[in-house]
């Protein structure tokens, strides 16, 4: 009796098993999408994994961007305006530079949506800010959950790879 027991609990701990790697493969599936999107999505980094997101879920102005997880929070949708504004509608900020920096290493963070705020474009798979001419980044080309994003060059740097992302 105690050898059934025991072969029934086992079954039960794999059936469990199978259905949390069930439940996280589908929690984390999502598609990459050619166009910018309405209604928001991912900025998903394909060299680290990762999307791009207000740090700490923030929405306060001056707040750093990073890359982390894509779990299709409010702090990793984007949207990118008429005006090529990168817009998170979950702060009503609008991906920016600090200062208004142009040069290189400059950091990243959300702030108001106004005339001065930078501009983004798509440039193959670079997101590319209008002002500088340099990439949206992931500092240090890393690849951990948390590192900030910055302005860097562009050309053959996989940690500058970005694309539209949808979560399912």
């Amino acid at each position: 009796m105690k050898g059934r027991n025991l072969h029934i609990r086992l079954l039960g701990i794999r059936v469990i098993a199978v259905l949390i790697a069930l439940w996280s493969t589908t929690a984390l599936a999502g598609v990459a999408v050619a166009d910018a999107p309405e209604g928001g999505n991912q900025l998903f980094n394909p060299n680290s994994g990762l999307c791009l997101s207000v740090s700490h879920g923030s929405v306060d102005p001056g707040s750093r961007t990073e890359i982390w997880n894509c779990l299709g929070s409010p702090s990793q949708l984007w949207e990118l305006n008429g005006k090529g504004q990168l817009h998170n509608p979950n702060s009503a900020l609008c991906l920016n530079t600090v200062g208004y920096g142009t040069k290189l290493s400059t950091r990243t963070e959300i702030w108001a949506c106004n005339d001065k705020v930078a501009l983004w474009k798509f440039n193959g798979a670079n997101l590319v800010h209008a002002q500088s001419g340099l990439c949206l980044n992931v500092v240090g080309f890393d690849t951990k959950p948390g590192t900030p994003t910055e302005l860097w060059y562009c050309p053959d740097t996989p940690s500058a790879k970005w694309q539209w992302w949808k979560q399912q």
